[in-house]
Order: C-alpha cells, then sequence, then structure tokens
C-alpha cells in the first residue's frame, strides 16, 4: 500500500522514545497487567477453533451489529466466536466502570478477549482519563483472564486534525497496558485520503454506515483471530440478512485492515511482554 503516511507514522511510535509521552497516559505508574498463564491458548497459527468476545463500547460498537459482524466473518474462517455485549448509547469507558451490565458481563466468565471503544473524542481531548480508564478495565479483566483489545476509533468528518490525537491515545494506552490495539481508525483515516469518494460515515459525519462498521470489523476480527483481512467475504452470512458491501468497496477497505493491522502487528512485534508467571 503506498503513501500510507499517517499509518506509517503512527506505527513508528516507540514507548520510551517518545518524552512527552506522559502527557498522554495517567498521572501514576502503572503496574503492568499480568496475563494469566492459563491464558495462553493461541489463537495465532489457528491452534483454536472457538473464542470468546466481550464487547464494552457505545454506539460505535453497537450500529449495525458490529460484534455479530466480527462473529460472522470469523465463522467464514471456521472459527466459532461467542460474544456478549454492553453498548450504551454516549458510554465513556469510565461509565463502564460504574455500570452494573458492563461490570457483570465482563466478570461473568473468563472471556478470551474484551474489546473495548471508548467515548469517540475522549482519547483525543482528555488522553489521561481515557487511558486510566483502560488500565483500570483491562486490570479487571486480567483477573478474569481475559486479554483486552482496544477498538481504535476515526475522527469527525469534519474534524480530521483529530485522526493522530486519536491514534497515538489508543496505541499509548495499548502499550501501557499491553493491550492489542484494532488500528480501525489508521485505515479509516488513510482511506478518506486515498479513496475521498468512498463513503465511510452516515450522515451524522461521526457513525460508521455499512462500508464503515465493515471495515471496523474486519480490522477487530483480523487483529483478535490473526486472519488476512482478504480472505473475508464481501458478502458475510449473518442469519437470514447477510451483511454485503459493493466489491468496489471491499477490495480497498479489506486492503487499507489488512496494511493497518500488519503495520501494528509489526510495531509489537518487539514489545517487551508483561509477565505471565510461566
Amino acid at each position: 500500500m503506498e503513501n500510507l503516511d499517517h499509518a506509517t507514522t503512527v506505527s513508528r511510535f516507540q514507548i520510551g522514545n517518545r518524552p512527552d509521552l506522559p502527557d498522554y497516559l495517567p498521572p501514576v505508574v502503572l503496574p503492568p497487567v499480568v496475563e494469566s498463564s492459563s491464558r495462553r491458548r493461541k489463537i495465532e497459527g489457528r491452534k483454536t477453533q472457538s473464542i470468546s468476545v466481550c464487547f464494552l463500547g457505545n454506539s460505535y460498537t453497537r450500529y449495525n451489529n458490529l460484534p455479530g459482524l466480527v462473529k460472522a466473518m470469523a465463522a467464514t474462517q471456521g472459527i466459532k466466536m461467542e460474544i456478549a455485549a454492553s453498548t450504551p448509547n454516549g458510554f465513556q469507558l469510565s461509565q463502564h466502570l460504574k455500570e452494573k451490565k458492563s461490570l457483570d458481563t465482563l466478570k461473568s466468565r473468563k472471556w478470551d478477549y474484551v474489546v473495548m471503544q471508548e467515548q469517540s473524542q475522549k482519547p483525543a481531548v482528555f488522553p489521561k482519563e481515557f487511558g486510566k480508564s483502560v488500565w483500570q478495565l483491562a486490570q479487571i479483566a486480567s483477573a478474569q483472564g481475559t486479554k483486552t483489545v482496544l477498538y481504535m476509533t476515526w475522527e469527525r468528518e469534519k474534524k480530521p486534525d483529530m485522526a493522530p490525537k486519536l491514534s497515538y491515545a489508543y496505541i499509548a494506552a495499548g502499550d501501557a497496558t499491553s493491550a492489542k490495539v484494532a488500528p480501525v481508525g489508521i485505515a479509516w483515516n488513510y482511506l478518506r485520503k486515498t479513496r475521498p469518494k468512498l463513503s465511510l460515515y452516515k450522515g451524522d459525519g461521526s457513525h460508521p454506515n455499512r462500508n464503515g462498521t465493515y471495515l471496523a470489523a474486519a480490522t477487530i476480527c483480523a487483529r483478535i483471530c490473526d486472519i488476512d483481512p482478504m480472505k473475508f467475504p464481501n458478502t458475510v452470512p449473518m442469519g437470514n440478512k447477510p451483511y454485503s458491501i459493493p466489491a468496489e468497496a471491499a477490495t480497498p477497505i479489506k486492503k487499507a485492515a489488512a496494511e493497518a493491522v500488519l503495520l501494528e502487528k509489526k510495531r509489537t512485534s518487539g514489545r517487551r511482554p508483561t509477565p505471565s508467571g510461566s
């Protein structure tokens, strides 16, 4: 993929090389999130065919049934996925920390992954508060033996300057907690620059349309299941209502997702893992 300038720039961020990093993290020294040794079942290499995922977010996660689409995409590759979600309108991660349904869902079992999505502007405007909430929820998840994935969202249509701030806030929070980052926002921003006629937003200039949700689901599923997004079909079976996007949109969307995931995997390939007890 050519001219992926924003994604390439973000992929070069390395913890320890940024003197301004503390400005993007909670004003405390963060202990590492300890991953249970019993959570060592690897999705990589397709060594397991069944995984469970809990989604905590808001309408950005609920629109177009993103969790269901992630599950359906995994099924096309032979992976059975069990899902649950708590996605109240406009919710912030700090509110999930106090929401009974969210906490009960997260603590109800040892999920393989919890996918966390922050209110769409908060990581760019209040990155310290965002980072603190991620760390607190990741600690709860870790106590259950659950691994964290951060669903990086995108800039508002009329606020393009938000893009790098959102990307860096998610990356910094992910590195601070050893969470995986699903770089949806990076793929989204790239498509806006290189395919300006490809619609991703609904009419409000904020929420995803069907193309946007497909991009988000492909990126998240690829990050969780270690699958090449190019393998996902343009029409994804979902019960009586298959999820379909046009071929002229699907190809660039899947390519953008694939490149963004690859860049993020390369960026974190040398990251020191947190203690696992094994």
